[in-house]
């Protein structure tokens, strides 16, 4: 595995991480737990793969800072995208039941991730009740957001099922301790299109249409919400929904 560097021998970066706080793996001082020093830091670039279908699940992985895609092949050989993960997500907890992985996970852009062996993980969750609490809350919100698309896929238009999309990827980077109004948005509109099971010409008119209308503004590789209330609006939500992100 290259570009791999032990966390044993990176405290300060762990102590200083802006995700310490959430990280089952870390102690009440921010320093590594026992389980840890097994544990590593991947540095990855656009196209690099975490994982590939089929491999043993050996480890899991938490994003520190970039956007990872998962995603199936389709009996036709397509992909599939099946999500996205961005900072202080866990990427492969859906494996570790059948003991393989059933698809691929890839950086979207330059990407960092601790890589968390499962015998290290299920030690520390063993023997810390915050540990466990932390990662039980993880898992929480990522089938929280998952029914979210499923109920999107099923029963929302075109229209909705964008802006619910921004709307969900900004509430996960508030849940991460980001700024919510500036989205990172490294994946290509194919991928977005595969998501959201819309065609790549829909989800680049789209965004355009949101972008005059003055809800969003879109750069190469990011959207910033200019009108929240308006993207709300276009998602069907309302201002108690738990698609919208409160600030403050």
């Amino acid at each position: 595995m290259s570009n791999v560097v032990s966390i044993a021998r990176q405290t300060a970066r762990c102590e200083t991480c802006r995700l310490a706080d959430s990280c089952p793996m870390l102690d009440g001082t921010g320093a590594p737990a026992e389980a840890v020093p097994a544990g590593r830091v991947r540095v990855m670039h656009e196209g690099d793969r975490l994982y590939r279908a089929g491999d043993r699940v050996d480890a899991v992985y938490r994003v520190r800072t970039g956007v990872v895609k998962t995603g199936l092949t389709a009996p036709d050989g397509s992909e599939q995208v099946t999500s996205f993960f961005g900072a202080g997500e866990w990427v492969g907890l859906d494996a570790l039941d059948g003991g393989r992985h059933r698809g691929e996970a890839v950086a979207l852009d330059t990407a960092s991730v601790c890589v968390i062996p499962v015998a290290a993980l299920r030690e520390r969750l063993a023997a810390c009740g915050r540990a466990s609490r932390l990662m039980v809350e993880a898992m929480s919100r990522r089938i929280a957001s998952r029914d979210g698309m499923h109920l999107t896929l099923a029963r929302d238009s075109a229209v909705q099922r964008m802006a619910g999309f921004l709307l969900d990827l900004s509430g996960r980077r508030a849940a991460a301790g980001l700024d919510p109004d500036e989205i990172a948005l490294p994946m290509s509109r194919g991928e977005i299109a595969s998501y959201l099971a819309l065609a790549v010409e829909t989800v680049s008119r789209l965004l355009t249409r949101m972008q005059r209308s003055g809800a969003i503004r879109v750069h190469r590789s990011r959207v910033e919400v200019l009108d929240r209330d308006a993207l709300c609006e276009a998602a069907g939500v309302g201002s108690d929904s738990p698609r919208q992100v409160r600030q403050g």
